[in-house]
């Protein structure tokens, strides 16, 4: 997975316009099934500037996490904002 700014910037600007709601993940535009997306999504996360439970599968072949949704937070309207 590399950091992908342009997805990460589209994910912030549709949190924001649904704020202060939340959003199920597999309802934004810019969403994808691929790692790529979710990564990317993830990472928002680790910075505190996405909120979202992070669910965890395991099976044999290892783990698979996925996000059901996510809300941008005070520090993700602050960044895209500045």
């Amino acid at each position: 997975m590399h950091l992908d700014r342009k997805l990460q910037l589209t994910i912030l600007q549709e949190l924001r316009d649904n704020y202060p709601n939340d959003v199920a993940v597999h309802r934004l535009a810019c969403f994808s099934e691929d790692r790529h997306f979710l990564g990317n999504l993830i990472y928002l996360r680790e910075h505190g500037l996405v909120s979202g439970e992070i669910t965890e599968e395991f099976s044999a072949g290892g783990s698979i996490k996925s996000m059901l949704w996510a809300i941008i937070t005070a520090a993700g309207l602050d960044f895209i904002e500045d």
